[in-house]
């Protein structure tokens, strides 16, 4: 939607199945006007299932079979948030997530969270590697192949044609090993839902691959390296791929929506709870009562038009469309090695031919998320259809329960920070405007007082502006009162988008403090400083990464990926006043923020108030400064963040020739204005290697020595 429209409807999709990220590229080019669309998914990238067996086989890069939520999120102006739902509230209309954020409240909803593997088998559910969710199979599958010794024995466990899939891939990306591989099927033959003859030629395949099948084979307990059959058979494992009957999660059934025998939610033929009409099921997750269809990704892909023109006519008031299931589809089933069988109604083809058709229809689907198309700009008016209020009690805003005491001394410091939405996930935005407001008062080692905000958020009907608000506000008060500030208070208006402004203010600590500069920021002051224990050979760490800025400008014209921005984000949600006082204990004689100015400003900064008591400089050793990874790439790509352009002034001040003479895309990371950045701190060299001990224990793991300082006034680069 645009930034501009009042927010009157929210629609919440959980889970980033094939037909959510589908319903999202149709959003992105053709949003309604008042309506907010949420994505909450667990992983950022979620992996095709179509091309799963060719990943494993070794065929397709991470790239290739992965859909990128936050990028196409970002694109089609869906907010999106990285949690796991544990529990539905119906009545509420809200869902709970495993991250410690308040519920996420909704007016519709729509489920494609997948299935998983039964694991009701005796120690299955700890013995056994289970298919789905396929984003756990692929990093347990990288640390499979990663063991120094492989498995000696690998069983699957599956008659159907996702077992015979990931049997055969898993054998030709082992084929070197010596490894040996069993297929271990429930009955006489494989993929009984199919023609006879591709269940022989399923058995052919698995032979000419050296696999051992063992029919009749229904497994009654795992244990560790071993399965039990009914009959008393058994086999030896050293790792037992699971691709047995799927089931749905149960927090759905648990929070009242009506279930089918697995767990799948029961849905009409418009998709829609068959209990609970305001909620709705697709993929994997949904189940017609009538007429269910296989667990296959085609279905998936076919239910997103109808799910997206669904949830569009129930937000406007019109009649739901209809999902006509086709009555049987085309299977393309890969080999392992470049060779697949086809198979739809009787007709069974089997060749390379084959492969290269389903290779061909696997990126052809997948190159739909990455060649993401310009928008429109224009929009459809419709009027948007209120919910009834839900009956629950109505959401009140988080509060800290510290009590808050009038200075009665003149503050040690002052903190403040007005920062617009930096990522569309209000609470963790909320969070990181906090930790970026309060790192000034690390830097002057004053005792946390308190914090006064203001709130603007993007314009919305009351109910939404409710939930935006509450978000914002726990988001806040959990990291103010993690470290020591009470919240006493703010104001809230609207505006065109969410932004927030903090003052956050600190009593004389027991570490010293120092006063702020003319700006009235203790950014480029030594905080707690004593000039007088500067020398000449002080070692200067830097607690936290550079590339911030970079990452997030690349990642808003589309050349960086979402997960290329984790590192940051985590980065940015680590306070930064525990790494201030490790540096403290460590004799740090000077300190400051990296922040808007990039490190050469804050570094001049603090070098021109440390030349102003003593005749020192610094050297900064460019190829020591810790980069977020992809940031190097970027910079070198000439991705440049807004900023860039005022900061690079600060190069002029770097004094000797050859600093200036390093590549461009070097020297711009220097300036790249940080959000939440890190300390850059001064202090004995001899005290080095303990500070950076110290601080990596508290989770510093990327602080690193960048440069000493040195007897010449001015900044060098080495």
């Amino acid at each position: 939607m645009n930034s501009t429209d009042r927010i009157e409807l929210d629609i919440l999709l959980v889970g980033g199945g094939h037909s959510h990220a589908l319903l999202i590229r149709r959003w992105g080019m053709k949003p309604l006007p008042g309506v907010r669309l949420t994505l909450i998914s667990s992983d950022v990238d979620t992996p095709y299932s179509g091309m799963l067996p060719g990943y494993l086989a070794g065929h397709y890069r991470h790239d290739e079979m992965h859909i990128d939520l936050a990028r196409l999120c970002h694109w089609a102006s869906v907010r999106f948030i990285t949690a796991t739902v544990t529990a539905l509230d119906l009545e509420a209309r809200e869902v709970m997530v495993d991250d410690g954020r308040p519920p996420v409240g909704f007016d519709l909803l729509s489920i494609d969270t997948g299935s998983t593997p039964d694991l009701s088998v005796p120690g299955a559910r700890e013995h056994v590697l289970p298919v789905k969710p396929v984003s756990g199979l692929v990093d347990r599958w990288r640390t499979l192949q990663a063991q120094p010794e492989q498995p000696r024995n690998i069983a699957v466990v599956g008659a159907g044609a996702g077992g015979f899939e990931l049997l055969l891939a898993a054998r030709h990306a082992l084929r070197h090993s010596g490894a040996g591989f069993h297929w271990l099927i429930r009955g006489r033959r494989p993929i009984s839902d199919r023609p006879e003859r591709v269940g022989e030629r399923a058995l052919a395949a698995a032979r000419r691959a050296d696999v051992n099948v063992v029919t009749d084979f229904d497994v009654e307990a795992v244990r560790e390296g071993l399965l039990l059959a009914r009959d008393g058979r058994r086999q030896a494992a050293d790792a037992i791929l699971w691709v047995t009957a799927a089931s749905g999660p149960d927090w759905p059934g648990k929070a009242g929506l009506a279930t089918g025998a697995r767990g799948f939610i029961a849905t009409n033929d418009c998709l829609q709870s068959v209990s609970h009409p305001f909620v709705f099921a697709a993929g994997d997750a949904g189940s017609h009562v009538e007429k269910p269809v296989p667990k296959a990704g085609v279905y998936a892909v076919r239910q997103a038009p109808i799910l997206f023109e669904n949830l569009r006519r129930m937000a406007t008031g019109q009649a739901l469309k209809p999902y006509r299931p086709q009555r049987d589809n085309l299977v393309l089933m890969a080999l392992g090695e470049k060779r697949a069988i086809g198979t739809r109604g009787p007709l069974v083809i089997e060749g390379g031919w084959v492969w290269r058709w389903k290779d061909h229809i696997d990126r052809r689907f997948m190159q739909r998320f990455r060649d993401l198309p310009v928008m429109e700009t224009g929009r459809t008016e419709r009027k948007i259809i209120q919910p009834a209020a839900p009956t629950a009690t109505t959401a009140t805003t988080a509060t800290t329960a510290t009590t808050v005491t009038t200075a009665t001394t003149a503050p040690a410091g002052v903190g403040e920070g007005q920062i617009n939405a930096i990522v569309d996930d209000s609470w963790l935005f909320a969070r990181i405007a906090a930790l970026h407001a309060i790192s000034d008062i690390g830097v002057v080692a004053a005792e946390p007082h308190s914090a006064q905000v203001i709130v603007s958020l993007a314009d919305a009907v009351p109910a939404v502006a409710q939930r935006d608000l509450t978000s914002v506000m726990h988001g806040l008060d959990r990291e103010l009162a993690a470290n020591g500030f009470a919240l006493a208070g703010g104001h809230t208006a609207f505006s065109e988008t969410l932004s927030l402004a903090l003052v956050v203010n600190a009593l004389p600590g027991t570490a010293g403090s120092h006063s702020p500069d003319e700006s009235g920021r203790s950014g480029g002051s030594p905080g707690g400083s004593d000039a007088s224990r500067v020398t000449a050979g002080d070692a200067l760490i830097l607690t936290q990464p550079l590339g911030i800025g970079v990452l997030f400008a690349g990642f808003m014209r589309g050349a960086a990926a979402g997960r290329d921005l984790q590192p940051a984000l985590e980065a940015m949600l680590q306070s930064n006043l525990p790494a201030g006082r490790i540096l403290r204990r460590h004799g740090a004689s000077a300190m400051t923020d990296i922040t808007g100015f990039g490190l050469l400003g804050h570094a001049r900064r603090l070098c021109d108030s440390l030349a102003a008591d003593t005749a020192v400089g610094i050297t900064l050793d460019i190829a020591a400064m810790p980069v977020f990874a992809t940031a190097r790439e970027l910079a070198a790509a000439g991705i440049r963040s807004s900023l860039w352009h005022e900061n690079r002034k600060a190069l002029a001040a770097i004094e000797n020739p050859a600093g200036t003479a390093l590549p461009e895309s070097e020297l711009s990371l220097l300036v790249d204005p940080q959000t939440g950045g890190g300390y850059l701190g001064v202090l004995p060299a001899a005290e080095a290697d303990a500070a950076l001990e110290a601080l990596a224990v508290a989770g510093y793991r990327s602080a690193a020595v960048i440069g000493h300082v040195d007897a010449r006034a001015g900044v060098r680069l080495a």
